[in-house]
């Protein structure tokens, strides 16, 4: 007996569309968080480059590129009918909850080892896109605080 599973596409869809980016940023934080440890970025920031090519490389640019990759990933692997400007404003708040994700480990994070036990915790806000699937009455609208 098979089972109809359409009804759960635009969750895979939601899941890829936020693991690429979500991925290409952890990869970057760790790359800051890595260059703090070993006191690099002290030395980054007076070479011409300067504080702010120091951030456009590792900041930036790695967004702009995740971004692409989660456009370029949802318009071809997706198992669910979207539309053009839908993949795109989909991919764009993807990228912009990993951005998200990466400040918040980058902000409190101290090293490398605390980087990556937040990025586990701040994963979890992807658990709130099964919400309005699974929740369909009014109560997927309330709030915890």
């Amino acid at each position: 007996m098979l089972k109809d599973f359409s009804l759960y596409y635009p969750i895979l869809d939601l899941f890829l569309a936020i693991m690429c980016p979500y991925m290409i940023c952890f990869a970057s934080v760790l790359v800051v968080l890595d260059e703090t440890d070993m006191k690099i970025n002290r030395y980054i920031t007076i070479t011409p480059l300067g504080k702010k090519g120091y951030l456009i490389s590792r900041l930036i640019i790695p967004v702009l590129f995740a971004a692409i990759v989660s456009f370029v990933l949802l318009s071809f692997c997706s198992v669910s009918d979207m539309s053009v400007w839908t993949t795109f404003i989909i991919s764009i708040l993807a990228t912009i909850l990993s951005v998200v994700a990466a400040m918040i480990i980058l902000a409190y994070a101290g090293n490398k080892v605390e980087g990556m036990a937040l990025a586990k915790v701040s994963a979890l806000v992807m658990v709130g896109l099964i919400i309005p699937f699974v929740i369909t009455d009014s109560t997927q609208y309330t709030s915890v605080s």
